[in-house]
């Protein structure tokens, strides 16, 4: 079983701690010859913590989105995937292995997965279970994070990182509006680690109508906003 089609993106800023907690789970891909890209915004780490294979940029970055962007640029592979300092990737070799030959074999852009998110002390789903393209007009994007992406499909996309919180949401508008081949995995492969802008309670909804309201404008922001929230329920019950 190998992964050398394959690389994963990590950004981080200031948390060595949950970053090397996060390779702990890369690494095993990484022995079966998985790419590893890691961003940091932050304070210097040292290379020889990490995997011989890690590719470790270090250098100021504008914000969480702007890092992805710059990440997405070292990727050499065909597919690449992304688990972010603090997170967790659960998915077995076997499960991952099989995605990423269906992809290949029916030459699939995107595999869209679920993930997992820490949540009053217990774990939310975010299942991608109902998520359709047509959700887009109302807000909801599929969970970001267990998307696997065929890196010549977006190659041409880019982050707005001047949205700090909803910029994948609209990186998915552009990536849909390009008409992916995508397929639905199932399977649960991120469990995020706490304390995501988008993840945190009612905080991230005013966050995220903000922000909305902002691209919008006030009626149309609004009205997306209140539209998206029984769809983000869904997401959370199967």
């Amino acid at each position: 079983m190998k992964f050398n089609d394959l690389t994963i993106i990590t950004i981080t800023f200031n948390n060595e701690k949950e970053l090397l907690y996060t390779m702990s789970y890369i690494n095993p891909f990484i022995d079966l010859g998985a790419k590893s890209v890691i961003i940091n915004g932050g304070n210097k780490l040292k290379k020889n913590i990490f995997h011989n294979n890690c590719t470790l940029i270090q250098e100021k970055d504008r914000g969480i989105f702007d890092a992805l962007n710059k990440g997405m640029t070292y990727v050499k592979t065909k597919f690449f995937m992304k688990v972010h300092s603090g997170d967790k990737l659960i998915i077995n070799e076997f499960k991952l292995s099989q995605i990423l030959n269906k992809m290949k074999s029916d030459n699939f852009d995107l595999a869209i997965g679920n993930q997992l998110i820490p949540f009053k002390g217990f774990k939310r789903k975010h299942s991608s279970y109902f998520w359709r393209p047509l959700l887009l007009n109302f807000g909801v994007q599929p969970p970001h994070m267990p998307t696997i992406y065929d890196k010549n499909f977006v190659s041409n996309l880019k982050y707005d990182y001047k949205n700090t919180v909803i910029a994948d949401f609209f990186f998915f508008k552009d990536l849909f509006a390009n008409k992916p081949k995508w397929f639905d995995s199932k399977e649960y492969l991120i469990e995020m680690g706490p304390g995501g802008n988008t993840t945190s309670g009612f905080g991230s909804i005013l966050l995220v109508s903000k922000e909305l309201i902002k691209n919008y404008g006030i009626l149309k922001g609004i009205f997306i906003s209140a539209a998206r929230l029984p769809f983000k329920i869904l997401q959370a019950i199967k």
